[in-house]
């Protein structure tokens, strides 16, 4: 089960064994918890792993809440 805690290897994975679907899962569940506290930490990481969706969400996520993602 993927979860908070588990997301970012469960990718990892599978992007290592090439299993698209597990990858879109894990890159879905990641938008669903963007946050302030969060999102530079997962759009670093969704361009290592070249994520391109959720490099986008991410960089999106940063922009609209700039002035927050700044202060932390």
């Amino acid at each position: 089960m993927i979860d908070r805690s588990n997301w970012k290897k469960i990718l990892d994975i599978a992007n290592f064994l090439i299993m698209p679907e597990i990858v879109e899962e894990c890159s879905r569940f990641a938008e669903m918890w963007i946050s302030v506290e969060n999102c530079i930490d997962t759009w670093q990481f969704a361009i290592v792993q070249h994520l391109l969706t959720l490099k986008e969400s991410t960089y999106d996520y940063v922009c609209a809440y700039f002035e927050k993602v700044i202060k932390i």
